[in-house]
């Protein structure tokens, strides 16, 4: 996982400062777009939403420095976090074709590193469809265990 240093902090202090327009130390919240862009030229518009959503949300129409250093550095490193677990993912795709066999899925979450429970494993894959199924798409699952499904299993096991 990425972790941010005092020289990342800087550049991200410039970026913001490329976008304030003003000096008034706000940004327009629709510059988020070409601020993610910058960072990231993968980025999603549902993510730029998301994002958007998190930087400014009473609609003020405009984010601070404060703000913009809370949000988009961890945006940044969950992204990090999730191309990370679709490459380990991608070590077990024997066909190549996005898929991995969901028994071995269910062996590896519950067997290594931050292992998950039984149970957690079993709310993760109900929560995912993944039910009977032999094979699924890890990419997709990534993407729901980044999500709220993560957040959910997280927090109840920080409760």
């Amino acid at each position: 996982m990425t972790e941010f240093g005092e020289a990342d902090t800087e550049s991200f202090r410039r970026l913001f400062a490329q976008h304030d327009k003003h000096s008034s130390g706000l940004v327009a919240i629709q510059d988020v777009h070409a601020i993610l862009r910058s960072l990231d030229a993968r980025i999603t518009r549902a993510e730029v939403h998301g994002v958007q959503k998190e930087l400014d949300p009473d609609g003020s129409g405009s984010f601070t420095l404060g703000q913009f250093l809370a949000v988009v550095p961890v945006r940044m490193q969950d992204r990090d976090v999730e191309e990370e677990l679709s490459n380990a993912f991608e070590a077990f795709d024997k066909g190549g074709k996005g898929l991995v066999d969901a028994k071995q899925l269910r062996e590896l979450l519950t067997t290594l590193s931050d292992k998950l429970t039984d149970q957690e494993a079993d709310i993760m894959f109900k929560e995912a469809g993944i039910g009977k199924k032999q094979y699924i798409d890890y990419k997709g699952f990534v993407g729901l265990v980044m999500g709220p499904l993560g957040v959910a299993i997280h927090e109840q096991r920080t409760a």
